[in-house]
């Protein structure tokens, strides 16, 4: 199976592996024409997996057999993206006319909600780039939102990537209001959303990500209702040509 994932070409030999059709189908929107593998590929060994995987259920016993797979894969995939200044976020992401706002916050929050409401809002204008899971990437030019295999139980979203405009974490309330964070208060929040290396560089890494995306993406703090007024007092301000503080 050779795929592709934030401009990384991976290879992993699943012949004879259990769980090969349920691989394919997750990773199917990222699979590449070739199916052979190159020497630039990036080869994954069932021994780094195997690394992965204890330390997985150290972190959480309770997996499934497949689940364990998919997740060590993930993993291995997040420790080798990282140093080209990529970073995993739990969120949903939608883009509106090609712009990405990315939807943060823990499971059950309303993220996937929150973007069927934008679809039925925008329309043919917006679509749902991935439902749980985006790696977020630096560039010379900024900060662009990348589609993963990880789409969460709806299974939402493409293989695609949008520059990425806004970071946005939800709560539930009774009222429709949002509001710009400082990045003071933008890291607890954001640092609840990601996962966090064992090694001691890839961890200070990720922090520097971390800090770095805080202070470039702007991020906002939304309370909200299901509804059509939510999108709009959210995409009102997050829209803004510009964002100052």
């Amino acid at each position: 199976m050779r795929f592709k994932i934030v401009e990384t070409i991976f290879f992993y030999d699943i012949t004879n592996n259990p769980f090969k059709k349920e691989l394919e189908k997750q990773y199917k929107d990222f699979l590449c024409a070739d199916n052979e593998f190159h020497e630039e590929d990036i080869k994954i060994n069932p021994n780094d997996l195997e690394v992965c995987k204890k330390e997985l259920i150290r972190l959480k016993p309770d997996w499934t057999p497949f689940e364990l797979e998919s997740g060590a894969l993930q993993f291995f995939i997040m420790n080798r993206v990282r140093p080209t200044q990529c970073m995993q976020l739990h969120s949903a992401v939608v883009t509106v006319d090609g712009k990405a706002f990315a939807f943060s916050g823990n499971s059950g929050i309303g993220k996937s909600t929150q973007a069927f409401l934008w679809l039925q809002h925008f329309g043919k204008k917006a679509e749902i780039l991935n439902g749980d899971h985006v790696f977020l990437k630096r560039s010379a030019i900024g900060w662009a939102a990348y589609s993963t295999p990880w789409k969460g139980k709806e299974n939402i979203g493409g293989s695609g990537c949008a520059p990425l405009l806004a970071i946005c974490f939800l709560a539930q309330g009774d009222k429709n209001r949002i509001r710009r964070i400082n990045e003071k208060e933008a890291v607890p929040r954001i640092l609840e959303q990601v996962d966090f290396p064992k090694n001691a560089d890839d961890m200070d890494l990720q922090l520097q990500l971390i800090d770095k995306v805080v202070k470039e993406v702007p991020c906002y703090f939304l309370e909200c209702t299901i509804s059509d007024e939510a999108v709009r007092v959210a995409y009102k301000e997050m829209s803004k040509k510009t964002h100052e503080k």
